[in-house]
């Protein structure tokens, strides 16, 4: 970002914002953002898209992601530029705020995590880490960057990361096919983790995570997952825990013929193919 051209454009003030939604779902949630400093942002063009202005030595570049996620790039020229950047988030409902990890989780009405905000990240032109963190103020997430301390090497870059979806993409076979040789009946339900799934599994929470979210989203998405006598259930437990990731370049298959099994010896030795 730091070495992209930027060319201004005709000054604005109308809000601005951008969205987070479920790439593979129309119907799903979708998050709306704010970026900081909209009222005074200019709009200006860059190599990489659009970008604001934020006439106080730091710029906004939203980036929208292929599995509907959104980064939000932040380009702080100099000291003085703010520590602080706001992001109000226009939520469903009932949607909460909560910390998860070093980010932020948002819980529907349920309590059930459906989105977030990635732990955060700031480093300076010569690549060294920038302290910085995320604050919850109601629905807005402020993340501070701690850039006008110590030997700062000018601009500094930071990306805030919200996205919704854990599955990228999810589909159903019908037997006979090849994914099911010399069956007659029954199907396979197949899904791959999008990049916002596939960070989330390498935190703490990852598996919490994708087996309590991921799955819902599975079932939302595929409900015949979920309506074959709990068959599939403790197929994608086995994935979600690691037994078989793969995380990416392949696919969880749950398949409707398999029985019911919680015993992660089984689970392990089978690589989830019991």
């Amino acid at each position: 970002m730091p070495s992209q051209r930027l060319t201004r454009r005709n000054p604005t003030r109308q809000s601005r914002q951008a969205l987070a939604t479920r790439s593979t779902d129309s119907s799903g949630p979708q998050i709306a953002t704010t970026f900081p400093f909209e009222q005074s942002a200019e709009l200006i063009a860059g190599d990489a898209g659009a970008a604001y202005d934020n006439g106080n030595g730091s710029f906004t570049v939203p980036m929208p992601q292929n599995d509907g996620s959104l980064v939000i790039g932040i380009v702080i020229e100099s000291a003085d530029a703010p520590t602080e950047y706001a992001f109000e988030l226009k939520v469903p409902s009932g949607a909460t705020l909560k910390p998860l990890e070093q980010g932020v989780g948002l819980y529907d009405s349920n309590g059930n995590l459906f989105g977030g905000v990635a732990p955060p990240w700031a480093r300076d032109a010569a690549g060294q880490a920038i302290d910085t963190h995320l604050e919850i103020r109601g629905d807005t997430v402020v993340q501070t960057v701690a850039h006008r301390s110590g030997q700062i090497a000018y601009p500094v870059s930071a990306d805030p990361w919200l996205g919704l979806d854990l599955l990228d993409w999810t589909s159903r076979s019908d037997c006979p096919n090849s994914r099911c040789p010399g069956r007659s009946s029954g199907y396979v339900i197949s899904a791959g983790l999008s990049a916002w799934g596939v960070y989330w599994r390498y935190t703490g929470s990852g598996t919490a995570i994708l087996n309590g979210s991921g799955w819902s989203e599975l079932v939302s998405k595929r409900p015949a997952a979920d309506n074959n006598n709990n068959r599939m259930r403790p197929q994608w437990t086995c994935h979600a825990i690691g037994a078989y990731p793969p995380l990416t370049g392949g696919s969880w298959d749950l398949e409707s013929w398999r029985p019911e099994i919680w015993d992660s010896a089984v689970w392990w030795q089978s690589r989830c193919n019991w």
